[in-house]
């Protein structure tokens, strides 16, 4: 199997419309499909791999690609908090930025805490990940985001 390119991540929220306000309004993401109505039903259900599924959904765009945040009105999510990053299953994702200080000085005025300051990637890596700085946080539900600074 050769794949085409990355087409988005889905993250499961807990309140669709406080993740659309944080990604849009925080992180200034345009929305590319606002929340849409309740998808039910077998097909829906099959799927996914979740019976009685009940979700809405909408799509943000960055750049070329998509984040699908999903709220699942049934079943409920088993899980009450969000998992440490060591756990396995864990992930985050990363948006690239002209310049993370001073987009973190605009995300600091707007709550957001940063796990660390600027961490620089070693030398050794840098021009093959195309990164020189990062920082990771953590949106409304806890899933992590890195902010990448390109070479």
């Amino acid at each position: 199997m050769k794949t085409l390119g990355f087409y988005h991540v889905g993250i499961v929220v807990s309140d669709l419309a406080k993740s659309v306000a944080f990604y849009r309004d925080t992180l200034g993401l345009e929305v590319a499909v606002d929340i849409t109505d309740t998808f039910d039903g077998e097909e829906i259900s099959q799927g996914l791999g979740v019976p009685g599924t009940k979700l809405r959904v909408a799509y943000l765009k960055s750049a070329d690609n998509f984040i699908q945040l999903m709220e699942f009105e049934e079943p409920k999510s088993p899980i009450e908090s969000h998992l440490p990053l060591h756990a396995y299953t864990t992930t985050h994702f990363s948006f690239y930025v002209e310049d993370l200080e001073q987009t973190m000085e605009e995300l600091g005025a707007k709550g957001i805490q940063f796990f660390s300051p600027i961490n620089i990637v070693p030398d050794s890596l840098r021009n093959v990940i195309n990164a020189r700085k990062w920082v990771i946080f953590r949106d409304p539900d806890g899933v992590l985001i890195e902010l990448v600074e390109k070479v």
